[in-house]
């Protein structure tokens, strides 16, 4: 995966090239295509150019920011309403089930599951 790191106040990697990732699970078979990001045949391509954060609250590194890149990209779909709301767990698992680390996963999955929803609700309450 090639990417570089840039200066904005919300973004702090951008994608220099397409990345692809095949899903393990049949869940997310489904079809969309826009600016960044494209599903199809159980499979997202997230396109040069896109802009993600890595993760919150751990350092980033280059195992990690693959996990990271294709949870971002995923819940920005499920926010846009590409992605069903009921994909939720399921896109958190595909972040823990991307790291190499079967320790680091399986914290960052219990964080992400953890704190997810209170993000959720202060992004509706604090529009």
């Amino acid at each position: 995966m090639k990417y570089k790191r840039i200066d904005h106040k919300k973004w702090k990697y951008e994608l220099e090239e397409d990345f692809y990732y095949e899903f393990k699970s049949e869940r997310f078979n489904q079809f969309f295509d826009v600016e960044y990001i494209l599903m199809r045949n159980n499979s997202i391509t997230i396109k040069k150019g896109y802009a993600w954060d890595g993760l919150t609250s751990w350092p980033d590194t280059k195992r990690n920011l693959r996990a990271a890149l294709v949870h971002d990209a995923l819940l920005q779909a499920q926010d846009l309403l590409l992605v069903h709301k009921d994909l939720t767990n399921d896109i958190h698992r595909v972040f823990r089930d991307m790291l190499p680390n079967r320790a680091e996963a399986w914290i960052l999955y219990l964080g992400i599951r953890a704190f997810y929803p209170i993000r959720q609700w202060r992004k509706r309450v604090f529009k």
